[in-house]
């Protein structure tokens, strides 16, 4: 999994740990430079190194100190930055602006929700963990992308599209959800977790893992299953197929 992790100090400048003059000069809210970045052509939605920041996070970050933020914004939309990116650190630029705690801050927080940016990422981890707490599984549809692709462990090709993994997952949480279902260990990046089970079925202890990957906007793209032993995948396959079955 991808890993981004803040050192103790960092300065600000062109070429430290992936830094532009597109990024700075959104850090030091010089619109001048902007332009002359736009213009050279550099993407307005690259990332740094530091925390994974676009040239809006780092607009967003800095707008306590001042500068044409608003303007800079609104050249930075102009040139395709995307307003649902998120950090490597969980952040939007709404929720950076917010963080300033400042008049600026503000006035930029709400020039982005103006111009159709998302309050908050959504939470993919604590959303799907309320689908599996509740055993309920109607919060799936929101948070799967469309081109999710899932890996079930008992059907030996990938399945694409929300439609299939809706019903694999929906027939996953029926049959794993009983009261003795639960997460002993969790490894989660930025976009990507690793969470292992243990649940027992029919009498059999089951212990397995589910790999989930999302995007910049918060959607799963990427879910797969892994299950052992051999003895209780097979009762889990028997299962999964009656229910597939049922609903089709």
């Amino acid at each position: 999994m991808a890993s981004f992790v803040k050192p103790t100090l960092f300065t600000p400048a062109v070429g430290a740990r992936g830094m532009t003059t597109l990024h700075f000069a959104a850090y030091a809210g010089d619109l001048e430079a902007m332009e002359k970045a736009l213009a050279a052509g550099l993407d307005p939605n690259a990332r740094d190194d530091y925390r994974g920041y676009t040239a809006l996070h780092w607009l967003a970050d800095m707008s306590a100190t001042g500068g044409p933020r608003l303007e800079m914004l609104d050249l930075l939309l102009a040139h395709g930055a995307d307003l649902a990116l998120v950090s490597a650190t969980g952040e939007t630029a709404v929720s950076l602006a917010r963080a300033a705690a400042s008049r600026g801050g503000d006035a930029l927080a709400a020039a982005l929700l103006a111009r159709g940016a998302q309050p908050e990422p959504q939470n993919v981890l604590a959303g799907w963990h309320e689908i599996v707490r509740k055993r309920d599984p109607r919060g799936l549809d929101a948070l799967l992308a469309d081109d999710v692709v899932f890996h079930s462990p008992v059907v030996h090709t990938p399945q694409h599209g929300k439609a299939i993994a809706l019903k694999y997952l929906q027939a996953a949480v029926q049959v794993f959800g009983n009261p003795s279902f639960r997460y002993v260990r969790e490894l989660a990046g930025p976009r990507d977790a690793v969470l292992e089970f243990e649940v027992e079925i029919d009498g059999l202890q089951v212990n397995g893992v589910d790999m989930i990957r999302w995007n910049d906007a918060g959607q799963i793209v990427d879910f797969k299953v892994l299950v052992r032993p051999l003895k209780a995948l097979l009762g889990i396959q028997q299962k999964m197929a009656a229910l597939l079955a049922s609903r089709s």
